[in-house]
Formats: C-alpha cells, sequence, structure tokens
C-alpha cells in the first residue's frame, strides 16, 4: 500500500501536530502530539525526515491506524499510547546503562526494566512516561527503554 492507497482507501480520523522536533522513523518512537494524545510506532521502519511540530494525520484502515506526515509520502502504523505522564529528570541524563536509576521533579523514581546501553547527556531533560499496553517505557532526547517504577 502506497500514501495514496491509504489516503483513499482508509479514513482520516485525526489531524494533529507533533509536539517538537521530528526525526522520522525509527523503532518503537512515540509521537506526542499538540493535543496530548501519543502514537507509538507499532512496526520497523527506519525513515529520516527532519522537521518542527509538523502537521499530521492519522488514518485508520482495515482496523489498523496509521501516521502520517503532511506532505510526504511515508507513513507508519501506530498504536495510541495509555496512561502518559510528561516529567523533568532532577539531574544529568546520561542515557541508559542497564539498570539506570531516574528521579523526577515531582518525588517519583524509574528504574531501567531491560538491558540496553545508549548514551545520551542532557542536563535535566524532560521525560515521557507511557504504557506501551504491557509495559510502562520511558522517552527521552528520543530514546526509549522499558522502565518500572519504584517509588
Amino acid at each position: 500500500m502506497n500514501i495514496n492507497d491509504l489516503k483513499n482507501k482508509g479514513r482520516a480520523v485525526k489531524k494533529s501536530q507533533i509536539r517538537g522536533r521530528f526525526r522520522g522513523f525509527r523503532k518503537e518512537r512515540l509521537f506526542y502530539l499538540t493535543d496530548g494524545t501519543g502514537w507509538i510506532q507499532k512496526e520497523y521502519k527506519y525513515w529520516y525526515h527532519y522537521e518542527y511540530n509538523p502537521s499530521i494525520t492519522i488514518y485508520e484502515h482495515s482496523d489498523r491506524y496509521y501516521f502520517a506526515i503532511d506532505g510526504q509520502s511515508e507513513f507508519v502504523e501506530v498504536k495510541q499510547a495509555k496512561d502518559i505522564s510528561r516529567h523533568t529528570i532532577v539531574s544529568d541524563f546520561n542515557g541508559w546503562n542497564g539498570d539506570s536509576i531516574f528521579v523526577m521533579e515531582n518525588g517519583e523514581v524509574w528504574q531501567q526494566d531491560e538491558y540496553d546501553y545508549e548514551y545520551n547527556y542532557s542536563y535535566r531533560p524532560d521525560a515521557t512516561i507511557y504504557n506501551d499496553g504491557w509495559n510502562y517505557r520511558m522517552e527521552v532526547e528520543g530514546c526509549t527503554v522499558q522502565v518500572k517504577r519504584i517509588k
């Protein structure tokens, strides 16, 4: 299926904008929209495209949802994220190291709950925590990992 098939056979169910930077499709990326909803990339697809606050359309086709950047020909299957919360990490963020612990400004403490290593330094970054349907995941600066709340 191409973008024209999706537009002709599918039904547009949501028009919105991505909040902040969009850097394309990768693996299980969270797209946080200006309407407060979050959508998770369901399939692996790599497509690099940089845009700030792009307009998007979500289409429904055959009981599946697809996410497309307006004016572009690429799209990806998505599912809606649940229980989304935004926080600020109270210290330096150095990415994931296998069992990283993150203290949030509101006092919550979250721990990395799957092995992944990725270095990414940032001072007091924003973190988005969401439920993907099975587990909680945390997204910081475009990096995502499974987490569990420990306090």
